[in-house]
């Protein structure tokens, strides 16, 4: 009877939690398109120049993993996590 009324609770907080956030975004993507609907000819031109990808040649991409890799091997904090398991 206790964990329904605790899963109950923590369903109804996650829930709310969710709309809050989802309201949140959606006031967001709101204000966003007016923004950019506010812009001028020639703001909306020099914008749509700005480059939104990032780019790396594949043989980077793979240098990119190694480092990490070695990195986390390196970890003591990580080591000392994975030996308790």
């Amino acid at each position: 009877m206790v964990k329904a009324a605790v899963d109950t609770t923590l369903d109804a907080s996650v829930g709310a939690g969710y709309t809050a956030f989802e309201r949140t975004m959606k006031d967001w993507q709101s204000s966003l398109i007016r923004w950019r609907c506010g812009l001028s000819a020639p703001e909306r031109a020099r914008l749509e120049q700005v480059a939104t990808r990032f780019y790396l040649p594949p043989n980077e991409v793979e240098e990119m993993i190694a480092a990490g890799h070695d990195t986390l091997r390196r970890n003591a904090m990580l080591r000392a996590f994975l030996s308790s398991l």
